[in-house]
């Protein structure tokens, strides 16, 4: 993860700008705000040093804590506390370069957020991120997993500036975010990352609505006319990629809207 980014999330999260007058943010996003900022100040940043009894790694071989997470798992529709223990154990117990401590660590994060505590699961996500090997995809998806809390819970300024660390892999969460900032300039620049052909199409479509929203049916059309050029570039496959891609663009509502 970028050394940088847990600064950007914080101030997207807690710097916001203040309307004149009155306080924008709903009063439970404000508690939520200031939950997360302790939690990943205190707990990310410093998570081996203020749980270092519970939390420090001690090596076990990657086979016994393979079987130790397996056990974990069996826990998980029963009481909380002794699943997230035995899931703590795992993350103790491992090593860091072990897989199964990352895999313990998101079980962790989707069990507090299920138990209704989304900052401490932000704070788990991050650390998932921030300790998931270099060229992992587990970091990824931490991420985006991260940025989909952000989206959900707390505030949008916040997941767009972890997501867009990600764009590839975040461009469906990231295209409704821009789409509802009405900001055609960042859903363009999305464009031009590596996308699924369905996705594409149904990003161009957003584009498209957007230009007619501003009264440029110029640019809707180009638009249209390049997610017609993904379906020519498809050819003659048949495979679920393509078929996807042929859904989206009968789909495309700046079709019928051109249409009218």
């Amino acid at each position: 993860m970028d050394p940088a980014l847990p600064d950007r999330v914080l101030s997207a999260i807690l710097e916001r700008p203040r309307v004149a007058g009155r306080d924008p943010v709903p009063a439970r996003t404000r508690t939520l705000r200031r939950a997360l900022g302790h939690v990943l100040f205190a707990v990310v940043l410093c998570f081996g040093l203020a749980r270092g009894d519970t939390l420090r790694a001690v090596s076990a071989g990657p086979l016994d804590t393979e079987k130790a997470l397996a056990r974990a798992r069996t826990l998980g529709d029963g009481p909380w506390p002794a699943y997230t223990r035995a899931l703590q154990d795992v993350i103790r117990s491992a090593g860091r370069a072990d897989p199964s401590r990352q895999r313990a660590i998101e079980l962790w994060a989707r069990a507090l957020h299920r138990a209704g505590r989304p900052a401490d699961a932000c704070a788990a996500w991050a650390h998932a991120a921030r300790h998931a090997r270099p060229g992992d995809s587990a970091r990824e998806r931490a991420t985006l997993a991260l940025g989909r809390l952000l989206h959900a819970e707390l505030d949008d300024d916040a997941a767009v500036a972890l997501l867009e660390t990600i764009p590839a892999r975040g461009a469906r969460l990231l295209a409704g975010l821009y789409v509802e900032r009405r900001d055609p300039d960042a859903l363009a620049a999305l464009l031009e990352e590596p996308l699924d052909p369905a996705l594409r199409i149904r990003l161009l479509g957003q584009l498209g609505e957007l230009a007619l929203d501003a009264g440029v049916p110029k640019a809707a059309q180009r638009a249209l006319r390049r997610a017609a050029r993904v379906i020519d570039e498809l050819g003659t496959r048949d495979d679920a990629e393509a078929l996807r891609a042929v859904r989206a663009w009968l789909r495309l509502p700046l079709r019928s809207r051109l249409a009218e």
